[in-house]
């Protein structure tokens, strides 16, 4: 069976209950418990499936931070906490929550104190919580950074899939990821070929090993057998489905993903109804479509000088702007032509603005390829590197590292995305090559109607992915 073989090729051992479970399709009325943890780009996709598995008859779960309960129960969705809360959290750690994301948002040392200072220290509760979630569920649905579920599932033997949201997750030989920008060894990939840089990457897993040490004392502790598998790699993808919930377009070669993929598409959901206040409304229909500047969820927290450098930069190229961020990140004293909130749907906003500039985060990186509008990408950590490559890799962006932004560099790459038509053209052309559906609705297709071969692969046309040779920006950073 395709599984067995995938899954083999991980080092790791498939039992035969797993390979029956496949074919058990959720029923009215079964509980699903979805898991991840992060901020809330993280959260919107699990939301998004759990309103739809809602309306199918599910009982969907969240489980996840206390910080995002709000958000979920708002949906109408059964919310299930788990460690660290904020209080917990800042407790332990000592210092406030904007230096903990600056620190989370670190371009080098960034995941590290991610996993080993906010998320790891905690895995033993979470997994008590996790389970107390799953009694009586028919399924479990993880993130990237929920260790606690691949342990649960082995144990217990709950059917499980896991969510995939942005490319890096994969770690390819073949489609080489920015791991840094600051150490930028994917450019060694096409000398090195993906043989040898697999090679390379096999050290990656190495140095980050010691961070899964929690991991690996749980697994003990819980009467678990050692396993090759790497908790933050090949350890987090489900041998019974992986979702990636991305477009297919976003990677140039599928061949040695680790588990069989399948591919959903963006969630279109972004945490509201896609209605836009009044008052932004009214800005909007005042004057031509405008420059449209966010740093999504995480970035936002400390955004340095980005907000008073594109306000000036608009300014002096005379378009007008939006600005979505906390008010106490605002430049204060904008121009009429200038408006900024605290929060917007993008969905809605960004069919409406001339180009985008962000932080580079997938669900940013969704809403502006679906609104067809040139980006500006400034990346600041983690897997925004990445994922501005991979756009500008596309032609419809260019990148600014953020070290770099200053009023001419940003004011150059604006100039450019507003008077180069290719920009703008590649942008409406990949519009209408994404995957159509709600990739929220796909995946509660295949959870709740589990067809009978549910790992097959889909991947991207290279015909589509294949950008117009004019319009591409430029290599990776």
């Amino acid at each position: 069976m395709a599984v067995r073989r995938l899954w083999a090729s991980s080092g790791a051992t498939l039992k035969a209950p797993l390979i029956a479970s496949l074919k058990a399709p959720l029923r009215a009325g079964d509980k699903v418990v979805l898991t991840t943890l992060g901020t809330a780009g993280d959260v919107y996709p699990f939301v998004a499936i759990a309103q739809r598995l809602k309306a199918r008859g599910m009982r969907p779960v969240v489980a996840t931070s206390s910080f995002h309960r709000p958000l979920v129960e708002s949906r109408g969705i059964e919310f299930c906490p788990l460690a660290p809360d904020e209080t917990q959290l800042l407790h332990d750690l000592g210092e406030p929550f904007e230096v903990l994301m600056r620190r989370v948002m670190h371009p080098i040392s960034g995941p590290r104190f991610g996993i080993t200072r906010i998320v790891l220290p905690y895995l033993a509760q979470t997994h008590r919580q996790l389970e107390a979630a799953c009694r009586d569920a028919a399924l479990l649905v993880s993130h990237t950074y929920s260790f606690a579920a691949p342990l649960l599932a082995e144990r217990t033997g709950i059917q499980w899939r896991s969510l995939c949201l942005q490319p890096l997750t994969f770690l390819s030989a073949h489609d080489p990821a920015v791991l840094s920008a600051q150490v930028p060894v994917h450019r060694l990939q096409p000398w090195l070929g993906p043989q040898h840089y697999a090679r390379l990457l096999r050290m990656v897993r190495f140095a980050t090993r010691g961070w899964m040490r929690p991991v690996r004392r749980l697994r003990r502790e819980l009467g678990l057998p050692e396993t090759r598998l790497h908790p933050l790699f090949d350890g987090q993808f489900a041998p019974q489905g992986v979702y990636a919930m991305f477009d297919p377009l976003l990677m140039r070669d599928t061949r040695d993903l680790p588990v069989a993929v399948r591919f959903a598409g963006f969630t279109h959901f972004d945490g509201t109804d896609a209605l836009l206040p009044a008052s932004l409304s009214d800005f909007l229909d005042r004057g031509d479509a405008p420059i449209v500047c966010t740093l999504g969820t995480s970035a936002v927290h400390n955004p340095g000088h980005f907000y008073q450098v594109a306000s000036d930069c608009c300014r002096r190229l005379g378009r007008r702007a939006v600005f979505l961020g906390s008010p106490q990140t605002m430049t204060p004293g904008l121009p009429d032509d200038q408006w900024a909130v605290p929060w917007a749907s993008h969905r809605a906003l960004f069919a409406r603005a001339a180009l985008v500039v962000h932080q580079g985060g997938m669900g940013t990186c969704g809403q502006a390829l679906r609104a067809g509008v040139p980006q500006l990408v400034v990346p600041f950590a983690n897997d925004q590197p990445d994922n501005a490559a991979r756009l500008t890799g596309l032609g419809v962006a260019l990148s600014l590292r953020v070290s770099h932004l200053c009023d001419a560099s940003m004011h150059g790459a604006l100039h450019r995305l507003l008077h180069e038509p290719a920009f703008a053209a590649q942008a409406r052309d990949v519009a209408t090559r994404l995957l159509p559906q709600d990739g929220a609705e796909t995946v509660a297709g295949w959870l709740s109607d589990d067809p009978a071969d549910p790992v097959a692969r889909s991947g991207p046309d290279d015909a589509l992915a294949a950008p117009a040779a004019s319009a591409v920006a430029g290599d990776r950073a």
